[in-house]
């Protein structure tokens, strides 16, 4: 993910740019939010789980030090994906948290690892048509590593009502 500037380049821009990634991939990811003070939030935020295993979706600028920290030390460790939206980082939040939990017959909520880039592909392929469309509604531009191959990353898209998955290289 190194490159996602670059990759960027290749398609429509989005006003914002956010990470979610998982702080139980890296404890370090929570203290480095806090000490660039990067705008972020918890998506799950559960007061039995630490702030340093939290998934953390946060503000990605091109030129802010955190974001390249980020980007440079994340490459080829899938912690997390990125989105390309229109919408502030709160609404955003509130968006993601809609689809990645479920609510079992016993009225327990879980807590679906869709932003794993190793679970990306199978969440989406999982959701029909319609549960895609709403996810994407929001204009959302989805970035994930590709698991089979380094320097590629696949990009999640709508187009004309279906899921596209356009396979993205980049130069190390």
């Amino acid at each position: 993910m190194q490159c996602l500037w670059q990759i960027i380049a290749q398609g429509k821009p989005y006003p914002y740019y956010y990470g979610l990634a998982d702080g139980a991939m890296n404890h370090y990811i929570y203290a480095h939010l806090q000490a660039y003070e990067v705008p972020c939030v918890a998506l799950l935020n559960r007061e039995d789980l630490p702030p340093e295993q939290r998934a953390w979706l946060f503000e990605l600028r091109k030129d802010h030090l955190f974001s390249q920290w980020y980007l440079q030390e994340s490459q080829g460790k899938y912690w997390g994906v990125i989105f390309g939206t229109p919408l502030a980082l709160s609404e955003l939040a509130a968006h993601l948290l809609h689809f990645f939990t479920v609510q079992d017959e016993a009225g327990c909520l879980h807590w679906i690892r869709a932003y794993d880039p190793r679970v990306t592909r199978a969440y989406l392929s999982a959701l029909n048509d319609e549960q895609r469309a709403a996810l994407f509604e929001p204009q959302l531009g989805w970035w994930a590593e590709d698991l089979a191959y380094d320097n590629q990353v696949i990009h999640y898209q709508m187009q004309e009502g279906k899921l596209d998955a356009r396979f993205m290289y980049f130069e190390p």
